[in-house]
């Protein structure tokens, strides 16, 4: 009677568990990339918010760019009053992200992103 399993089966099973890995994480990094991007999203309006909430002569962010909760994403105001536009910008790891390496929101509510203009619907 054999007892455990053979070099060959033990081969096989590893290589069965390299190939679903392989192919799942690609579509892991995404999901996680896409948390991301709706953190900065968040952080975009957050931001547009308090800064619309301000006086007109004391429009600033606390820095001139500030990083989201996740250090993905930088914010920057870009355009000052009376047209505000802030923007996001990937850094880091997020980059890995090319399809929405940058987005914005202006303070009339117009938002828009970078290469890609479908991420605000993701």
């Amino acid at each position: 009677m054999r007892r455990g399993y053979s070099l060959i089966e033990l081969m096989v099973a590893l290589a069965v568990g390299g190939i679903l890995l392989a192919s799942a994480l690609p579509s892991y990094q995404q999901v996680v990339a896409m948390g991301y991007r709706h953190e900065a999203r968040q952080q975009l309006y957050l931001q547009m918010q308090e800064l619309l909430s301000q006086q007109q002569d004391q429009i600033t962010l606390v820095t001139p760019s500030i990083l989201v909760p996740s250090g993905r994403y930088r914010l920057k105001l870009v355009q000052q009053p009376p047209h505000m536009l802030l923007r996001a910008e990937a850094i880091g790891p997020q980059q890995i992200d090319t399809e929405c390496l940058s987005l914005w929101l202006d303070s009339q509510g117009q938002r828009g992103s970078s290469p890609s203009a479908s991420c605000w619907e993701q």
